[in-house]
C-alpha cells in the first residue's frame, strides 16, 4: 500500500466513525434568530443572524448559523457551532465572504456563551479570532499618488459581541 493511500484510509474511517455518530435532531428543538452589537478589531460592528439545530455529534448539537455583519466592510458569514444544548457555551469555525473593498473573505473561529432571560429570550457574548483579507482595499484618498496596484489587505481581527437571542 502506498503512503498516498494510507492517509485516504484513515480519512474514511473516520468520516464514517463520525458520520456512524451524527442523529438528527427532533423537529422540535429551537431555532434562533442573533442580533447583536460589538467590535471587530477595533471597528464598532452590528451583527443579525440564524440558526437552526440539524444533528448530534456525540453530546454536541451541531447548529449552523449564517449571518451578515456590518461594519465599515459588510460580510456575509457562516459559524458551525457545536453547542450543548439551547443555554451554555457553544464554539466552532466560522467563515466569511465581502464584495465591498475589492472582495476578500475570513476565516477563523468563536467562542461564546448564551443564556435564556426568559421562555423565547436570551442573550449571549462571544469571542472570536479570524484571519482577514481584503482585495483592493483603500484607505482615505486612494493611496499613493501614482500608486496603480491592487491594495491587497491581511490582518488577525479579534472580535468581542454582546447580543440578544430569540427562540422560536
Amino acid at each position: 500500500m502506498s503512503f498516498l493511500k494510507i492517509p485516504s484510509l484513515l480519512l474514511l474511517i473516520a468520516a464514517g466513525s463520525a458520520a456512524a455518530q451524527t442523529v438528527p435532531i427532533p423537529a422540535t428543538t429551537d431555532a434562533q434568530l442573533w442580533a447583536g452589537v460589538g467590535l471587530e478589531t477595533i471597528l464598532p460592528t452590528a451583527q443579525l443572524g440564524f440558526s437552526l439545530p440539524v444533528s448530534r455529534l456525540g453530546g454536541l448539537t451541531v447548529e449552523p448559523r449564517a449571518q451578515v455583519e456590518v461594519s465599515p466592510v459588510l460580510f456575509f458569514g457562516a459559524d458551525l457551532l457545536l453547542a450543548q444544548g439551547n443555554v451554555g457555551w457553544y464554539g466552532g469555525p466560522s467563515v466569511g465572504v465581502t464584495a465591498s473593498a475589492g472582495g476578500g473573505w475570513r476565516a477563523g473561529g468563536v467562542l461564546g456563551y448564551r443564556g435564556r432571560t426568559r421562555e423565547h429570550l436570551g442573550f449571549y457574548a462571544e469571542g472570536g479570532l479570524r484571519y482577514t483579507v481584503l482585495n483592493d482595499f483603500r484607505v482615505g484618498n486612494g493611496g499613493v499618488p501614482g500608486d496603480t496596484g491592487p491594495h491587497r489587505f491581511t490582518f488577525p481581527s479579534p472580535s468581542v459581541r454582546l447580543g440578544l437571542t430569540y427562540r422560536f
